[in-house]
């Protein structure tokens, strides 16, 4: 029968096929005995037990992975937020455009420069006045550059006329 070491070692696996009733794999002594020696040894120590986990390295790795993956996200979705105002702004101008026009088609005239655009929420035509998508307030102006009865615009984001890219003014 050969000799076994028991220092240490919790158990022995059996390298030989066993039945599925086996726990696991693992054996006595005696039994990798019986098995002629076609076992190996399984070691299984306590300290090991206590220093289950990850390492600072792997933690680190992580981290760098789901911040470069963030990085591309936010590069990705920005540009998508900022056509989603502009094409907003385009709705509210075509929005207050047909309260001047049923404004017009019920006074016989565009509201004043005066008057502006609270004219129509005094008339009606709309429930309210909306702000542009930055936070700042259409421009209505009467009568509108090249010969245009009127003009309403959104300054942008930086809310002063001109621009470029989302500080570009939108008109109608």
């Amino acid at each position: 029968m050969p000799s076994f070491p028991t220092a240490g070692v919790i158990g022995y696996r059996c390298l030989m096929q066993r039945d599925p009733q086996s726990s696991g794999g693992r054996v006595t002594a005696q039994e990798c005995a019986i098995a002629d020696g076609q076992c190996e040894l399984w070691e299984h120590s306590r300290r090991r037990d206590r220093e289950a986990g990850f390492t600072l390295v792997e933690l680190m790795v992580v981290i760098v992975i789901i911040g470069l993956l963030a990085t591309v996200v936010i590069i990705n979705v920005m540009p998508a937020t900022d056509r989603a105002a502009a094409t907003k702004a385009r709705a509210d101008i075509a929005t207050l455009e047909q309260g001047i026009e049923m404004y017009r088609l019920s006074n016989l005239r565009y509201p004043s420069a005066q008057e502006g655009l609270q004219a129509l929420v005094t008339g009606n035509f709309i429930r309210r006045l909306p702000n542009d998508p930055w936070g700042n307030p259409y421009v209505y102006a009467a009568p509108g550059p090249s010969g245009q009865p009127f003009e309403v615009a959104s300054l942008g984001a930086d809310g002063a006329r001109g621009g470029d890219g989302e500080n570009a003014d939108i008109t109608s």
